[in-house]
């Protein structure tokens, strides 16, 4: 019969075991290696969060021009080729991405409209004004 070797159960690191760990400790540069690696490890987390701060800008900023610029063109080419198409009598179908440049830029537009008379900006100066967190001078 083989003899199976048990292994202890790990208990949770307390508070206890760091303060003996601390007080009696012999092995000195093993616990400096790990206490420098954590340290490195916290000073590098502001870098890691603009590096994610900085991406998601881009790509607010990308999809802002994209919105823009690009899809006003996209619309007008699908729009001729909308209007070209009805023009015939057996007209091919209309491809799926310019069905859907045409429906975000309608999305665009109806927005715009509903938006616009319910935009006061000097309702919105004014409530900028009296907050406490914003001030203009």
């Amino acid at each position: 019969m083989e003899a199976v070797e048990l292994k202890p159960a790990t208990t949770p690191f307390s508070l206890w075991d760091y303060l003996q760990e601390e007080l009696l400790a012999t092995d000195f540069d093993s616990h400096q290696e790990m206490k420098w690696e954590r340290v490195s490890n916290f000073l590098s987390i502001p870098l890691a969060m603009e590096k994610i701060i900085g991406f998601g800008f881009i790509v607010c900023l990308d999809s802002f021009l994209y919105t823009f610029t690009v899809l006003p063109i996209r619309f007008t080419f699908a729009f001729f080729r909308f209007l070209m198409n009805m023009l015939r009598s057996k007209p091919p179908p209309l491809p799926p991405s310019q069905k859907a440049d045409i429906f975000r830029t309608l999305l665009l537009v109806i927005s715009v409209f509903i938006l616009v008379p319910l935009t006061d900006a000097s309702k919105i100066y004014h409530t900028i004004r009296g907050q406490d967190t914003i001030k203009f001078q």
